[in-house]
């Protein structure tokens, strides 16, 4: 690839045709290195690499080890994911007939429908490849709302000013009933509570503090197992050290699993994250067995 450096104090000397020429070279050479970036991010992924490394996941794998923004990491996540159920995404990417926004576009609105609608097929899929094949990130977004009528919008939590934010987000039915079941009991106290009020009042009530009143001197599995989740994530990585120390999907692990033999005493417990949680429990049972947890992940 020695080609396509030039020397930048030469730069403004290029003739517009030297440009262009250059330009088109490293626009395709982008575009091969990208294609090898996401072979490499889907093996990782493959691999369970990430975890292995103490990080919780494979985006914050991306951002925290390799400087990518979120919306850079959340793009070749997808395009790689997608790109293992069409392998031949990779040359798509590589001659520019796709991209990665276009890719990433496709992965969310095939997640989106199969929440609502069930799984969508090879078959289906390699479709929808081939209606967006070409087109911009807009005209995209066009043909995958006629394809999948039913996929909800972007879920989304902007700031708005530094009192205020806007949450999208899609509400399957149970969801929906709970929350104007809330509304309902309060509207004796505040018969106008927006939406937003019900909710922080919600939240309020799950995540206030423990009455000291309620703390007894012998402490119950209950509070043993919230004081085990305060920890956050304690997988560590043999080689790096790092600790995961995520606080997101918590789960209360059997170091020894009890399938083993394992007691549910407090010192064969732990705090581990699903992703870890499942990382640990394949090494205990076999990658075959635990795939079907993996896909419901």
């Amino acid at each position: 690839m020695d080609d396509l450096f030039f020397d930048r104090a030469k730069l403004r000397h290029m003739t517009n045709l030297e440009i262009e020429k250059k330009l088109k070279s490293l626009t395709q050479a982008e575009r091969r290195i990208t294609a090898e970036i996401v072979d490499l991010i889907r093996e990782a992924d493959r691999r369970r690499l990430p975890l292995e490394r103490g990080y919780p996941s494979l985006f914050a794998w991306l951002i925290k080890e390799f400087g990518y923004s979120h919306s850079a990491a959340y793009r070749r996540i997808q395009a790689a994911r997608l790109q293992k159920d069409i392998p031949q995404l990779r040359q798509m990417l590589e001659d520019g007939s796709v991209n990665l926004s276009t890719l990433s576009q496709v992965q969310t609105a095939i997640r989106n429908h199969e929440k609502i609608s069930g799984p969508v097929t090879l078959a289906e899929k390699a479709e929808v490849i081939d209606r967006i094949t070409d087109k911009s990130s807009a005209e995209a977004e066009a043909v995958l709302a006629e394809i999948f009528p039913t996929i909800s919008p972007k879920e989304s939590l902007r700031r708005n000013s530094n009192d205020n934010s806007t949450l999208t987000v899609m509400l399957d039915s149970e969801t929906r009933g709970l929350l104007e079941k809330l509304k309902i009991k309060l509207a004796h106290v505040d018969p106008q509570a927006s939406w937003g009020e019900v909710i922080k009042y919600a939240l309020k009530k799950v995540t206030q503090p423990v009455a000291a009143a309620a703390v007894q001197s012998e402490r119950s599995q209950a509070q043993i197992r919230r004081e085990i989740l305060a920890r956050g994530c304690e997988f560590r990585d043999p080689l790096t050290k790092r600790v995961c120390g995520s606080k997101f999907r918590l789960e209360v692990d059997h170091v020894v699993p009890r399938a083993k033999g394992g007691s549910d005493t407090e010192d064969n417990l732990r705090c581990l994250c699903r992703n870890h949680n499942l990382l640990l429990a394949e090494r205990h049972f076999g990658r075959r067995k635990m795939e079907k947890y993996w896909r419901r992940n």
